[in-house]
């Protein structure tokens, strides 16, 4: 997959996103977070730039909350195609699962009850370890 041209807010939010990879935003997180740490861009070069990266499949959608569409950024966007993702609803972290067991229920799910996983689009909520540990 061949990436866009890459103007300076193209490099910009990749750089960001890169950082942050575990964690999932809306663009007016995207927004703030830049303007946190003191980029000047304004909104809609940041939705331009967020459509290109969805578009080339560097971003993947999460979820939809309302009107807000929530993402992720992927540095290959062919990792994210043969596992699934659990996502912790108290700090928002994002890890990708890669683990044999989870294997057997794939395949359970399909030779048992004919349902293939499209993995790129599995999402399990939960708590991480992280703050499981902090109550």
């Amino acid at each position: 997959m061949n990436r866009s041209y890459r103007t300076k807010h193209r490099i910009t939010i990749e750089d960001y996103l890169e950082r942050h990879a575990d964690k999932d935003f809306s663009v007016a997180e995207l927004h703030a977070g830049l303007k946190q740490e003191g980029e000047k861009m304004g909104l809609a070069t940041i939705y331009r730039q967020v459509a290109n990266l969805l578009q080339e499949g560097y971003l993947h959608v999460l979820q939809t909350q309302g009107d807000e569409e929530r993402f992720h950024y992927l540095h290959n966007p062919e990792d994210c195609a043969d596992h699934y993702h659990l996502k912790c609803t108290y700090c928002g972290k994002l890890v990708h699962l890669h683990c044999k067991e989870v294997d057997l229920l794939t395949n359970h799910m399909k030779n048992h009850h004919g349902f293939s996983v499209e993995w790129s689009n599995s999402l399990l909520y939960g708590k991480c370890k992280a703050c499981t540990t902090k109550e």
